[in-house]
């Protein structure tokens, strides 16, 4: 195969890379990781902005500090009781952007009390993604080339 040949061939593998589907499937295959970012960040009592809030009854407050499950600075709200909202979480994927969302059945009326912020991931968070989806959409494009 001639040097040109091999040009074409690489030409020919990176068109047919579809990088948005690729990044796609990269979201998904690392859900779980991306997911426990958020869920680390709203466990230490933040949103996407570093904001904090406290409960606002002091005897709820002290009900929670005694649970294993609480780990947010008293009296820091953690957005943990159940574990259903943590556990129902997911990434919705629409068009070009994706969201943190849970299936939770409280799920819209915490979002609609806290704030979309809530479920973002902060910036420290957001590289940190970044740097898993990049890592694995380079992996795939290596692997066109073995």
């Amino acid at each position: 195969m001639s040097d040109l040949d091999k040009i074409f061939d690489i030409n020919k593998k990176l068109q047919s890379f579809d990088l948005i589907s690729q990044t796609v499937i990269a979201l998904k295959e690392n859900e779980e990781d991306i997911l426990n970012l958020v869920k680390d960040q709203m466990l230490s009592g933040q949103d996407s902005a570093g904001s904090t809030r406290d409960y606002r009854s002091l005897a709820y407050a002290e009900m929670k500090r005694d649970m294993p499950s609480y780990s947010a600075p008293y009296p820091r709200t953690n957005w943990y009781l159940t574990g259903e909202l943590h556990d129902k979480m997911k990434i919705q994927i629409s068009g070009s952007s994706w969201n943190i969302i849970s299936d939770a059945g409280h799920f819209a009326e915490i979002k609609q009390f806290e704030g979309e912020e809530l479920f973002i991931p902060n910036e420290e968070r957001k590289d940190i993604a970044r740097s898993i989806i990049q890592e694995d959409l380079t992996n795939q494009i290596k692997s066109l080339f073995e």
